[in-house]
């Protein structure tokens, strides 16, 4: 979609509800919307949301409505209400990545008398550099963060009650639906809430796996109130004095939230804060927005919620947006998060975090059998590299459009708040759900010392601030600026040093050219690369681009070694080479390399992908970010063209337009398989839409190749014979950036493998 504003004509309209179902929609149009909600209310749509702070609707409408509709507002302007997931991690190596334990007691620090000095809460804020703000009496007291994710859960005081702002909203409709407020929330939003706002310590045994090791490190420590046989505890968010105002978009049973509800909720934020700054006495003093969730893009930058963001940060409040889950390879951050107005969080990766988790949570570690006098040994032993690394989750840039991403990381691995059980179980998580609140609440914190500071120059003030070096193994495109340095933001806030603006971006159609302007060079033909002296987390990575008619992709990593002598080597899995083989689809995590990514010295692996996508993938190895030590590798790349014809069809398309076309199913056939393939689509900017119906001879009509990715790729089993049909549908195809209108596809329908002849178009 392009941001353009568009006079909108309304037509005659003939309705003609398809029997092919309804598209939920984003269209980008220019307000008053009257005309155009009438228009698609008599095609039989449904209007969901008509948009204030952004040129746009949500609209549900039926398939024959989409031509009407793209005629009202151009080819630009339509696009998918995508549901963007709730966030959340895997661990690679098996395993649980969170975990929870059990105090004996909670202590509220609110409430005073009790007093934690921050050298005593120590790595997570001496990391960030909070700490001196907090020192000196800096804490976000006054500061709202709208909070925008899954409610609260009041069960959980780490975060006050007299903190949490009551009501809430709840965006999420349904009569059982609980509110923003409520115990039988998904806890996701309150895990959040605490890593910008708690202030509440715990007792804990001092013979707990959790206290054994986090006593090492001064994150437990003798005194009151706790007993002499007890160790006290904090869980100090980066802003303990902030408020948080929940705003659920995502339902208590699980599950995704539509963009246009995250549109929504940036709106809402907005309206509160516009009526605070007018006296309005239902008006909140919104200042940041914390928005730990995302999702994948055709349009980096140029979304409808990219634009939300946009608006957020032009009404004065900092927009704080998680890069996503979906690393480690390159070009995987997802909107929100690619806004020009964001301020993108990626997720690191200290020893300290890792290790107290490890030494609960995973074997052999966590198990009951090993003694607690060698819980701290065998954590330490995990996990033996001290650097601060990059979390191998954590999404890469450049994006899409060709600019260096995220924009700042904090720690996201194994952080510690409360989310699940009752009121004294502590929670463990990753993502970077939980190092983006982390930099909302520093934001608060500077809100709160640099009263006067626009929400751009604290998005500014943060962002150039950052301190590159603390992550040794890091380039712009795996940290952006660096790692977050509050005191060091304050500063260049103080001295007038923070400009009062964000920077926009030019692009080109061609991913390769965006990709090498942000730094990252593409490969193509055949490419043998060696690596030497990797160190752990550091990741190599390699795009290359698949051109038309590959037939097969070959990945071959080899002359694997470990620079280290065995023994000194981790001793749970040695030092080894962690890989991960992107296809050539972005903004999402879609890994090729099958079920064996750890690789040992002298392994030798050779990867084959049959008709691959064409565009750029990305074949990315790293060190582990276990080893004890550097690692080297040799990578080659190769393709070979296909030999027979890989497809039934080869055809333009414009945006709008329905090719359509028949076949034969032989009785018999077991798995009827359709592929379609832009040419070399996603190795452009934008990404266009295009989409496949097909309709057997009886029976329902098969909608599985068509969604939002490129290629479409479904498989029916066990298909009715006879003839069937195609339709070939160009949902969205953008025209800005096109010489010529209309992009060109490849589709291939095959039987049991065997491609079928199509007739028509």
């Amino acid at each position: 979609m392009k941001r353009i504003c568009l006079v909108i004509v309304l037509l005659l309209l003939v309705s003609d509800v398809s029997a092919q179902g309804r598209r939920s929609v984003l269209i980008r149009a220019a307000q008053p919307h009257d005309s155009l909600v009438r228009a698609i209310e008599q095609a039989g749509g449904t209007v969901t949301h008509r948009f204030k702070h952004v040129k746009g609707i949500a609209a549900e409408v039926p398939d024959s409505a989409m031509g009407l509709i793209e005629r009202l507002v151009g080819p630009d302007n339509v696009g998918r209400d995508e549901l963007i997931p709730l966030p959340a991690t895997t661990d690679p190596r098996g395993g649980s990545v969170d975990g929870e334990a059990e105090a004996d007691d909670i202590v509220a620090l609110d409430a005073g008398g009790v007093s934690i000095d921050p050298a005593n809460y120590a790595f997570n804020a001496a990391l960030t550099n909070v700490a001196p703000l907090h020192a000196a009496g800096q804490n976000g007291a006054g500061v709202v963060i709208a909070v925008i994710d899954s409610g609260f859960r009041p069960i959980k005081v780490h975060v006050a009650p007299s903190r949490i702002i009551a009501p809430g909203l709840n965006l999420v409709q349904g009569a059982t639906e609980p509110p923003a407020i409520s115990d039988l929330n998904e806890p996701h939003g309150t895990f959040v809430s605490g890593m910008a706002a708690a202030n509440v310590a715990f007792c804990f045994s001092a013979a707990a796996r959790f206290v054994v090791v986090a006593e090492f490190y001064g994150a437990a420590f003798a005194g009151p109130p706790c007993a002499a046989t007890a160790r006290l505890v904090p869980m100090v968010g980066s802003a303990p004095g902030a408020s948080i105002f929940p705003i659920k978009v995502f339902p208590a049973g699980g599950g995704g939230a539509p963009t246009s509800r995250v549109i929504a909720a940036m709106e809402a934020a907005i309206d509160l804060r516009q009526k605070f700054d007018t006296g309005q006495a239902d008006g909140l003093n919104i200042r940041v927005a914390n928005l730990s969730l995302g999702g994948p893009t055709n349009a980096a930058a140029r979304e409808l919620d990219d634009e939300a963001v946009e608006a957020l940060i032009n009404a004065d409040i900092v927009p704080v947006v998680a890069a996503g889950n979906e690393g480690h390879s390159s070009v995987t951050t997802g909107s929100p998060s690619t806004s020009f107005a964001a301020l993108t969080v990626g997720s690191a990766n200290d020893h300290r975090h890792e290790q107290i988790f490890r030494a609960q949570f995973s074997a052999p570690c966590g198990l009951a059998s090993t003694p607690l006098e060698m819980v701290f040994a065998c954590a330490q032993s995990y996990r033996p590299d001290t650097n601060v690394q990059i979390s191998e989750f954590s999404s890469r840039g450049p994006t899409h459009d060709g600019r260096t991403d995220p924009d700042v990381v904090a720690v996201g691995s194994f952080n510690y708040s409360q989310s699940s059980g009752g009121a004294t179980t502590v929670n463990f998580g990753s993502g970077t759900s939980y190092s983006t609140p982390t930099v909302s609440g520093i934001a608060a914190v500077l809100r709160q010392a640099v009263p006067g500071a626009t929400a751009r120059q604290v998005r500014r003030a943060i962002i150039e601030s950052a301190d590159a070096s603390k992550v040794p193994t890091a380039d712009a495109n795996d940290q952006g600026a660096g790692f977050i340095n509050a005191a060091a933001a304050l500063a260049l806030l103080q001295a007038g040093n923070a400009a009062d603006s964000y920077d926009t971006a030019p692009f080109t159609r061609n991913l390769k050219a965006n990709m090498e302007r942000a730094g990252h060079k593409v490969y193509a033909g055949p490419t043998s690369l060696h690596f030497a002296g990797v160190r752990p987390a550091q990741v190599t990575d390699i795009p290359f681009v698949v051109s038309e008619k590959t037939e097969q992709l070959f990945v071959r990593i080899h002359s694997i070694a470990a620079d280290l002598p065995l023994a000194q080597q981790n001793p749970f899995f040695t030092d080894d080479v962690f890989l991960k083989i992107q296809s050539s689809v972005v903004h999402n995590d879609d890994m090729r390399q099958g079920n064996v990514p750890f690789l040992p010295a002298g392994e030798e692996r050779l990867y084959t992908f049959t008709r691959p996508e064409e565009g750029i993938w990305r074949i990315s190895p790293a060190g582990d970010w276990t080893n004890a030590g550097t690692v080297s590798y040799t990578v080659d790349i190769w393709t070979s063209k296909e030999t027979f014809p890989q497809h039934s069809a080869k055809a333009k398309i414009g945006n709008g337009e329905s090719h359509v076309y028949t076949f034969d199913v032989p009785a018999g056939t077991a798995a009827l398989e359709t592929r379609l393939t832009w040419m070399n689509m996603n190795g452009n900017y934008p990404i266009s839409d295009v989409d496949v119906i097909l309709t057997p001879p009886s029976g329902p009509v098969v909608n599985s190749c068509n969604t939002n990715r490129t290629p479409e790729l479904c498989v029916v089993t066990e298909p009715v014979a006879g003839k069937w049909t195609a339709r070939v549908v160009g949902f969205s195809i953008p025209t800005f950036g096109v010489p010529t209108v209309g992009e060109h596809y490849t589709l291939r329908i095959a039987a049991d493998d065997v491609v079928l002849n199509l007739e028509g178009k």
